[in-house]
């Protein structure tokens, strides 16, 4: 009768080892909490190596950067990692994969794309122009110097003086045509 209830209530060893491989994580545990858990799920199934990788993979970041390749007994490492965590004293990191259906993943692929329709929808539209008073390209512009002509020359006296080569009328410098 004893080990009819005992059976009946305690977890199959299947499932024993799902809630190890798949669902178990350190939470608020210390690590070595955390190693006697794994060993009293896996009841001698699964090999110290293969724990310790286990073990290792649920570890904060932190702890795993220190421990990963450390060849020291697994009892040194127990002890190495519950330092490091209480010397670090931040919340443990959990390295899971992420599940397609986290809603701020989903919510993040929806804004991402919003931005990309709306990207798509600003370059089908005719460039328009940014500045009201753009000058009319069909009309030739006057430049205007910024110092004043001096009176009765034309450009190139007035820019070259006596070295001009060219004159323009009206000019005072001009002199008639010689024959």
């Amino acid at each position: 009768m004893k080990a009819k209830l005992i059976s009946i209530f305690s977890d199959s060893e299947e499932a024993k080892i799902r809630q190890l491989l798949q669902e178990l994580e350190l939470g608020d545990q210390k690590p070595s909490q955390f190693w006697r858990k794994m060993k009293d799920l896996a009841q001698n199934r699964l090999t110290d190596e293969i724990l310790k990788t286990l073990w290792l993979q649920r570890l904060p970041t932190s702890v795993q950067q220190v421990l990963t390749g450390n060849k020291e007994a697994m009892t040194s490492l127990i002890i190495t990692a519950d330092r490091i965590v209480e010397i670090t004293d931040s919340r443990p990191q959990v390295n899971a994969a992420v599940s397609g259906s986290n809603p701020e993943i989903a919510r993040l692929v929806q804004a991402i794309e919003n931005l990309v329709s709306r990207m798509n929808q600003l370059e089908a539209q005719p460039q328009r122009s940014r500045s009201r008073s753009r000058p009319d390209r069909s009309k030739p512009r006057r430049h205007r110097s910024s110092t004043p002509a001096q009176e009765g020359l034309c450009f190139y006296h007035s820019t070259y003086g006596d070295k001009a080569r060219k004159c323009e009328s009206p000019c005072s410098r001009r002199q008639p045509p010689k024959n």
